[in-house]
């Protein structure tokens, strides 16, 4: 479901219960342990056992890099930051009895900012525009990237060609290769799935032409087919896309994504795809209400158990200012044809820009670990960062305030946006595969990055 104004583009589990732990600079042994107590309020303490504070806030400003803060139960009626210390904060008594509650705030959720605020850790469905995480047991310190020093590893294709841009990969590996789908097309044109393989997720060889192909006129995504995901499931892959056609009224507010919904496609080799007759498996929600009647797309899609799961992106308008939204919800199946969204539907969400989208979920007993794109309707691309979330049950997600993967710098290739992550743990080594936009007097380039982060 990405988009450009001028184109078509296409574990950890702790032992012990943590409330909010996060680590913002590298890993160091605690220096002082701090302590910190609702019931002792209003006094405001000074941090030790005898004499906690009242406060968490005050015990992050007490701090320093290392330190840990212990916080017993009880309802914290503040809005907390970390002011960019590399502190632990963990409960004492466990998730369960030990709240955050910020309140009403006029810009709460805001991860990924360099002030990270959480509200209402107890509920999520009282707090508008808030967190989603009702209680969690701990977080996961999200990986250090490193991007490949000859990026992209997957480059456009001269002007014309029918793969001249690419994005929106998802990579399998098999054995000893490498597998991946993506999003490409010509400039201006519909947007397809390609094909390629990889020894080592650097160099690739492509397919020559598209695996996935549009529908015929008037079929539902005879308009564009994107954003793959791929799971082999005994012995048959299965494939979930995007896809969007333009039949008259399908759009109420002039938007093309609002027609996004997702296909179904199986194949015994990967490469010849049959489609699903009961196409799309996933529809929009009802017409002007709900979080995903603009569009569902964007699926990302694992087996476990036998049960299916899919991750997709939900858009619709925010009421109080007309803006575009994008959240992410949670589907499940028994056959990858029949799916029932979850009734706690969005899933994550978070109040930047114009929230978030592509979601590339990994499970990683036993936690379920996520990337995903902030997105910006001003430039009209998702155009990052990468951000990254975890959960224990694939509903309620935490979402670490610290960046994943940043765009890149001036004269970049990626240097206007990145978006749309594949991430596989291969190893004790976590890769990623991503799409990354420049745009200069030439045009827009659009192509795939790589990088790679070390397992914990």
């Amino acid at each position: 479901m990405t988009k450009h104004k001028n184109r078509k583009m296409p574990r950890l589990a702790m032992a012990t219960a943590l409330l909010v732990g996060t680590v913002f600079a590298a890993e160091t042994k605690a220096q002082t342990t701090f302590h910190v107590d609702a019931a002792t309020c209003p006094g405001p303490g000074t941090g030790t056992v005898a004499d906690p504070f009242c406060k968490i806030q005050d015990a992050i400003v007490a701090s320093a890099n290392g330190d840990e803060i212990i916080v017993a139960p009880g309802t914290y009626n503040e809005l907390i930051t970390f002011i960019g210390k590399g502190v632990t904060l963990r409960s004492s008594g466990g998730r369960d009895v030990t709240i955050i509650d910020a309140g009403p705030v006029a810009d709460p959720g805001t991860a990924l900012a360099d002030e990270y605020r959480i509200i209402k850790s107890d509920s999520f469905s009282n707090v508008d525009d808030g967190v989603p995480g009702a209680g969690f047991d701990a977080w996961l310190e999200p990986l250090s990237w490193t991007k490949h020093p000859e990026n992209p590893v997957i480059p456009e294709t001269p002007v014309g060609n029918w793969d001249h841009w690419k994005s929106d990969p998802f990579v399998l590996k098999e054995g000893d290769l490498y597998r991946m789908w993506y999003a490409t097309n010509a400039e201006g044109s519909k947007t397809q799935i390609g094909y390629a393989e990889s020894m080592d997720g650097i160099a690739w060889v492509h397919h020559p032409e598209p695996v996935l192909l549009l529908g015929i006129d008037g079929e539902w995504d005879d308009e564009d087919v994107e954003t793959p995901t791929v799971v082999k499931h005994e012995d048959l892959y299965h494939l979930w896309y995007s896809g969007r056609g333009e039949p008259e009224g399908t759009n109420p507010i002039g938007r093309p994504d609002a027609a996004y919904r997702i296909g179904h496609a199986v194949s015994n080799d990967g490469i010849n795809w049959n489609k699903d007759l009961e196409n799309p498996v996933v529809d929009v929600g009802p017409p002007n209400i709900g979080w995903d009647w603009l569009a569902a797309a964007e699926p990302s899609v694992i087996v476990n158990d036998g049960l299916f799961e899919m991750w997709y992106t939900g858009a619709t308008i925010k009421l109080r200012s007309g803006k575009f939204f994008l959240q992410i919800g949670r589907a499940t199946s028994l056959d990858g044809t029949t799916w029932e969204k979850s009734d706690t539907n969005p899933v994550l969400r978070l109040s930047l820009k114009n929230g978030i989208t592509t979601p590339s979920v990994l499970y990683n007993e036993p936690d379920y670990e996520l990337w995903f794109t902030l997105y910006d309707e001003a430039t009209g691309i998702p155009g990052g960062p990468i951000g990254y979330a975890t959960s224990l049950d694939g509903i309620s997600w935490r979402i670490s305030p610290r960046i994943a993967l940043s765009k890149g710098k001036f004269r970049a290739w990626d240097r206007r946006g990145i978006f749309g992550p594949t991430v596989l743990l291969d190893g004790d080594t976590y890769k990623m595969w991503y799409s990354g936009v420049r745009i200069d007097r030439r045009g827009i380039h659009l192509a795939i990055g790589y990088a790679t982060g070390s397992a914990r």
